[in-house]
């Protein structure tokens, strides 16, 4: 066998042997997660985790942008609202039934909105999209709908009292909030 031909053989070896032979095109956009044993599978490495500053911006941006979604969805139900005759109902009945289906329609768009965007491929949200920031379970993967369910109803333990379950990213070592335990989730920088 040439020395061609053994080349050719060892490097085909090496690519069959990888789990992704496109690995190597975009190792370098990746987290680099060491994993090791010794705590549980939980990252060691060069990850860089997201802290309550830009974590906060983030928030932000995010809020901007539901309240937009917030105002058209709104705007829509109240056009709706505003052909149906409800004179079956009282003013008080009708005000109530009419409040309560905007709180539902509010916590749906918010929970559709948050979890469907940090199980997408993306990540994250818009918000953590444009800063720069994933959403990551303890291996460094995407997260399932179910996990980002439980992470964005722990969100709710997390406002309360006073956002103390926010504060907890300022003084933890992986910078999780009490949600993001809850989830066993991290906010991580991705690599530029």
């Amino acid at each position: 066998m040439s020395n061609m031909d053994s080349n050719f053989n060892t490097n085909n070896q090496q690519a069959v042997n990888q789990d992704n032979p496109y690995q190597q095109y975009y190792q370098q956009y990746l987290p680099d997660f060491n994993s090791s044993p010794d705590v549980g599978g939980v990252q060691t490495g060069n990850v860089r985790y997201a802290g309550f500053g830009i974590r906060f911006l983030a928030w932000l941006i995010d809020s901007f942008i539901l309240f937009f979604l917030s105002f058209i969805i709104g705007f829509v139900f109240g056009l709706v609202f505003s052909f149906i005759s409800f004179s079956f109902f009282s003013d008080d009945l009708f005000n109530l039934i009419a409040s309560f289906i905007g709180y539902l329609l509010s916590f749906v768009t918010g929970l559709l909105y948050f979890t469907l965007f940090w199980s997408s491929k993306s990540q994250g949200t818009p918000g953590k999209i444009l800063l720069g920031l994933k959403v990551v379970d303890a291996k460094g993967n995407q997260i399932s709908y179910t996990t980002s369910l439980i992470r964005y109803l722990s969100t709710i333990l997390s406002s309360i009292p006073l956002g103390i379950g926010y504060l907890l990213i300022i003084f933890d070592d992986k910078k999780q909030a009490l949600h993001d335990k809850l989830a066993s989730t991290y906010v991580i920088k991705v690599k530029k």
